[in-house]
């Protein structure tokens, strides 16, 4: 499966003057963020949301995978191998004129949902790939990486994909509260080597 390396040096390079405005503004929002119960719960609905999603991906990313392994065993006439990735896009919708919602394309929404976007490949992928056993639980549990707001979720059960948004997306909490999309997908590229040398 494809992977988006998170820790790519361009994606945190903070000299790129875009890059660096957005890490201001999170800092400042953040600063000025009020924690209220009904924030808490939002961010505990849109983990479970998170939890939900991916499992459903998981499901069908796997039911691909058993099906083109058995093509491929089978020795199918077509296929010799494949690539199969998954992604999880979260985006924020903002309202139109007419009170329909819509993917920005300017502004700071626009940019924020840029940098949602280069985590797509990266939300789905922690909690099941090194899952051994109830053991590895609290291994999986992101509730302290969540800064000054950890205190907050200290008996919660915290997705992979909560941290990224804090502390990779560039987005404020705030912003957080406004993520209203989630929309997952499974590619599969069909691959036939034909050696007729």
């Amino acid at each position: 499966m494809r992977y988006t390396n998170i820790y790519d040096y361009n994606y945190f390079h903070h000299d790129i003057p875009e890059r660096h405005a957005l890490s201001l503004r999170q800092q400042e929002l953040n600063k000025k963020f009020v924690w209220t119960d009904e924030a808490r719960e939002s961010i505990l609905k849109l983990n479970q949301k998170i939890f939900d999603c991916e499992k459903t991906l998981y499901e069908e990313y796997h039911a691909r995978k058993k099906e083109l392994d058995k093509r491929i065993d089978a020795k199918d006439d077509f296929l010799t191998d494949y690539n199969c990735d998954m992604r999880m896009d979260l985006k924020i919708l903002t309202l139109d004129e007419n009170g329909e919602l819509y993917e920005p394309w300017k502004g700071v929404y626009s940019l924020l949902n840029e940098y949602l976007e280069k985590q797509s490949e990266s939300i789905p992928r922690m909690n099941y790939d090194f899952i051994n056993d109830k053991e590895d639980d609290d291994i999986l549990n992101w509730n302290i990486t969540l800064g000054s707001a950890s205190e907050h979720f200290k008996d919660d059960f915290i997705h992979y994909g909560i941290h990224c948004l804090y502390d990779h997306a560039l987005l404020a909490w705030e912003d957080i509260l406004k993520i209203n999309s989630i929309h997952i997908e499974v590619n599969v590229d069909y691959q036939s080597l034909k050696n007729y040398l």
